[in-house]
């Protein structure tokens, strides 16, 4: 039977039957984060902890009344709200992006790393940085993943004639070799795995050798299942708008911009919410 509740919603017995009282100091992120949405994120950790919140945001403070595995819980589940912040290089950030919302298990690099570390992952737009939500081992799982994947990424600048490259035979090539094209003046940069990015500047200078009309072929067409961003052309003030809308058979980027490198240089975490380690 749940206890009769007194002040503030807390249990009129002071803690008895097993319950505590806890006040968690917030930092700024996290208790926007928890002002955010009308509290319906408050609600919702509330039900599936089955602790009583009470946000004090003068103060800064979470206070949780609960058993001693609700309150572990409540603060498992605050830590995954902010997740620490993993900086990527341009190669990274463009394959991330450009794979984000495909399906296929080969090819959905993001999908296949959220399913492996647990952990949401979440692509800056504005700077060459992830974010990882989750269960601290999960991030620093998914830390190690992202390394591994910058090990495995590359860029090749091509230089190209002041009349530079129709866009259909760009986006045929990047979709021909799935890479993601930054289009800069007098060359054309090339994004994504090694291999990818050694064939694609290969082609690229053969297109630019024989002015602009090789590679021109229709791509063929992907597996049925596969679901990809398309060939977009990013805005140069805005890497979230794009320029042309996604191709539905598309698999390579052509983009006009990459954002700034991220402030941070190192995997950056949450600051601790204080009591016992969370895993």
């Amino acid at each position: 039977m749940t206890p009769p509740l007194g002040y503030d919603g807390f249990p009129s017995h002071g803690g008895g039957g097993g319950r505590a009282v806890v006040d968690i100091a917030l930092d700024e992120e996290l208790l926007g984060a928890l002002c955010r949405r009308s509290r319906r994120r408050l609600r919702d950790i509330q039900t599936s902890c089955e602790a009583i919140l009470k946000l004090d945001r003068t103060r800064s403070t979470l206070r949780v009344c609960g058993s001693d595995a609700s309150i572990q819980a409540v603060r498992k589940q605050l830590s995954s709200l902010c997740g620490p912040r993993k900086p990527v290089s341009a190669a990274v950030w463009a394959e991330l992006m450009r794979t984000r919302t495909m399906q296929d298990p080969e090819q959905a690099i993001v999908a296949r790393l959220q399913d492996e570390t647990g952990c949401r992952v979440h692509i800056e737009r504005t700077r060459r940085e992830v974010r990882l939500f989750g269960p601290s081992a999960g991030a620093a799982a998914a830390a190690r993943r992202l390394d591994e994947l910058s090990a495995a990424c590359a860029e090749e600048a091509v230089a190209v004639s002041p009349n530079g490259l129709s866009s259909e035979a760009l986006q045929n090539l990047a979709h021909m070799c799935s890479v993601t094209l930054r289009v800069e003046d007098g060359q054309v940069v090339v994004l994504g795995l090694r291999d990818h990015v050694a064939k694609a500047a290969n082609d690229l200078r053969t297109l630019v050798a024989e002015g602009g009309t090789a590679v021109t072929a229709t791509p063929p067409p992907l597996p049925e299942r596969l679901t990809t961003m398309g060939s977009i052309c990013w805005a140069d003030d805005s890497p979230d708008e794009p320029l042309s809308e996604p191709g539905p058979r598309s698999n390579g980027v052509v983009v006009t911009n990459i954002p700034q490198e991220s402030s941070v240089s190192a995997l950056v975490p949450p600051k601790h919410l204080g009591g016992p380690p969370l895993l």
